[in-house]
């Protein structure tokens, strides 16, 4: 009889802990205080979106500010601390154009960033290692003055969803940047955002108390519902932004002046809060806003309250703090490996910057484990490993059994399934090709029946 032994903790990337604030805006309007480090593109302004590309550089557009950098990108590098810039100028198809004016931007699947631009009605992707344009919307289906747009990835192919800015409508695109579907989301929302498989989209409306939610995938159509704030205990200001981040969480963001913030939730889960922080007048202490919210004129609100001291808020120049979130737009993410530093990246809007936080998640592997019992099985231990491309996992089953074997990344997506199937009882091996994937470390995941497994296999190419 298979007998083994139980060792280690499931490894997740856990949204646990806050985020610290450890250094002065990476992009953005250079305050002149004396109190805060250079910033780079000081007369970059008005940052409406984010996205992280999967060599880790944080991209960023802006919604005006001078001509360079209104009709380009900025593109921040962490290794070097450099910004570089994307256009104006950009060539496709043989043809020559220039960007425009965007809202919004999402990393792809493959690490590449499609472009919401507003200007020109069109989705743009961009290689993200030589910024080249490798694929663009036709001019004659626009994405109705957009620039809301995500991404996600299902089924083995890469979709896009576009928000119309000035009006309701969802557009769901394929991965060749054809329109296949038309949703009808919130009234003039300024952004829209959904899980990684895109299970779950989010249209806010334009200041209002509520969101659209459609449920579902794009072979068998979305269930379209409306959730209120108040249904699920968001005691926030009207949403003006929705924004993908960490763990498949929807960041909600507000601008209401007197109750402005943020609300990180987990559709998965009724939308239970997960963090927020708020500019709710009857605050206490500074230390009650875990990511140093204010917005337009609340912190005046504070002073004369009493709740804080110029101190708090102020440079010495009279500049707000440079950790000061204004009116944050969209939220961008990186992991750092097992070691999960995790990098979170915010478009401060009134802000004029691109900020960057960063916390240590908390992680553990299971480590050639199992379960004992009637139906007992086994994940043992996959060789080589380290490995390059590919990986052979040898497993045990006591008794015969539906088998699964998923491989995710370490920010958990998952990124293949090996196995799916009944097997009989003994002694089976599954081989893991990698050769399509970033080097890191990815989880193997073994479920039979209500019971799963883990390991932790490294990719070195």
């Amino acid at each position: 009889m298979l007998v083994v032994l139980l060792i280690a903790v499931l490894a997740t990337a856990a949204f646990a802990g806050p985020y610290t604030f450890d250094s002065a805006p990476i992009c953005g309007n250079k305050s002149g205080t004396d109190d805060t480090t250079f910033v780079n593109a000081p007369n970059f302004g008005l940052p409406y979106g984010v996205a992280v590309a999967g060599n880790g550089r944080a991209w960023v557009t802006s919604y005006y500010s001078n001509y360079r950098y209104r009709q380009a990108i900025m593109v921040w590098d962490p290794e070097f601390s450099l910004v570089d810039t994307v256009g104006p100028e950009i060539s496709y198809d043989g043809a020559l154009d220039t960007i425009g004016l965007a809202r919004f931007m999402q990393t792809l699947d493959n690490g590449d960033v499609a472009y919401g631009d507003w200007t020109n009605d069109r989705i743009t992707v961009f290689d993200q290692e030589d910024y080249s344009v490798t694929l663009r919307s036709d001019p004659d289906n626009p994405c109705n003055n957009g620039g809301g747009i995500d991404a996600f990835f299902y089924n083995g192919e890469q979709y896009y969803i576009s928000q119309q800015i000035l009006g309701s409508e969802v557009v769901l695109w394929d991965n060749g940047l054809f329109p296949i579907d038309t949703l009808e989301g919130g009234a003039g929302g300024r952004n829209i955002a959904c899980t990684r498989d895109g299970s779950i989209i989010i249209s806010p409306s334009l200041g209002g108390n509520y969101f659209i939610e459609f449920a579902g995938n794009p072979d068998d159509g979305y269930v379209q519902d409306t959730v209120y704030l108040e249904d699920i205990s968001v005691d926030m200001g009207n949403i003006m932004y929705a924004s993908s981040g960490p763990n498949d969480y929807i960041w909600l963001m507000s601008r209401d002046h007197a109750n402005d913030g943020i609300f990180v939730v987990d559709p998965a889960d009724g939308y239970a809060t997960k963090m927020y922080t708020n500019t709710d007048s009857t605050i206490t202490s500074i230390d009650d806003m875990p990511m140093g919210m204010a917005v337009d004129n609340q912190w005046a609100i504070w002073l004369e309250n009493g709740d804080v001291d110029s101190s708090d808020v102020y440079t010495t120049l009279g500049y707000h703090q440079p950790y000061i979130l204004r009116s944050p737009a969209q939220v961008a993410y990186d992991f750092d490996g097992p070691s999960a530093t995790e990098y979170l990246y915010m478009a401060d809007f009134y802000g004029w910057t691109l900020k960057l936080w960063t916390r240590e998640t908390e992680t553990g592997v299971w480590e050639n484990t199992g379960v004992i019992g009637e139906n007992a099985f086994m994940l043992k231990a996959a060789y080589p490993n380290p490995f390059n491309p590919s990986t052979t996992i040898p497993y045990d089953l006591h008794a015969d059994a539906n088998v699964t074997i998923e491989v995710f990344d370490i920010a958990g997506k998952k990124v293949q399934t090996l196995v799916n199937e009944y097997k009989y009882a003994g002694t089976h091996e599954v081989t893991f090709d990698a050769n399509d994937l970033a080097s890191g470390n990815y989880l193997l995941k073994m479920t039979v029946g209500n019971e799963s497994v883990t390991q932790k296999v490294a990719l070195l190419k």
